[in-house]
């Protein structure tokens, strides 16, 4: 294995974690988008496009993987992996209406784009402020 196959398996593995994954709902196909875009009705929807090979977003994601996110009952959880699911990833950007970045962060309440952020906007600081601002 290559230094870059093994910086890329670190980059995974914290999306990998069993413990965390649980927390996050994948989006894989064009109708888990419209039954998130639906479920932001009832509850906000929080969507993160993450690279597998991406620093920055790894980063991002481990500031997330936290407690008060993790376990807040205020909003549900999803990701989007933008090199497994490439399509699905730009079908979201399109339906969403916000070009495609990574890593991008997204709080969906009744079916619209509440607040986005990427690349060093991707914090879980900036996210409950943008929940707070956006119940």
């Amino acid at each position: 294995m290559g230094i870059f196959d093994k910086i890329g398996k670190a980059f995974s593995s914290d999306y990998d974690d069993s413990e965390k994954k649980q927390y996050w709902k994948p989006v894989r196909t064009l109708e888990n988008i419209e039954e998130m875009m639906l479920t932001s009705n009832e509850k906000i929807q929080i969507v993160f496009k993450h690279s597998t090979s991406c620093g920055v977003s790894f980063f991002a994601m481990k500031g997330l993987n936290i407690p008060e996110i993790l376990e807040s009952e205020q909003f549900d959880l999803n990701i989007i992996d933008v090199i497994r699911d490439r399509q699905v990833s730009l079908s979201f950007a399109e339906r969403v209406n916000v070009k495609h970045e990574s890593p991008q962060l997204f709080i969906l309440k009744d079916g619209e784009v509440k607040w986005h952020g990427s690349h060093h906007l991707v914090s879980a600081n900036n996210l409950m402020n943008a929940v707070v601002t956006n119940q």
